[in-house]
């Protein structure tokens, strides 16, 4: 005769799969959780690469269009100033030449 204090092997047996279960739940969520972290650190990890090469790119940018916009800016100074000297050198020669007709 089975006392109440002492379950029977069906009720074990019913309490160890229904633990089973759970656990098993429980180890499905876990891994759920494990990949989903994996995918949000790759996905970091990928958006700070991308951030890292564009602001190497940004930074060759830079460099490439410093020398360039001195250059284009050194030329366009030269321009004008060979452009007032010109004019300058116009202005001398008319005045010298009126100035040797009267």
């Amino acid at each position: 005769m089975a006392d109440s204090t002492n379950p029977s092997a069906a009720t074990l047996e019913a309490l160890v799969e229904a633990r089973t279960q759970q656990l098993g739940r429980e180890l499905a969520a876990a891994e759920a959780r494990r990949a989903e972290l994996e995918r949000v650190t790759t996905e970091l990890l990928r958006n700070q690469q991308l951030e890292q090469l564009g602001r190497l790119a940004g930074g060759v940018a830079h460099e490439l269009n410093t020398p360039a916009q001195y250059a284009t800016d050194a030329v366009a100074f030269g321009r004008d100033s060979l452009r007032d000297l010109l004019r300058l050198t116009g202005a001398y020669r008319s005045a010298v030449h009126r100035a040797v007709e009267q």
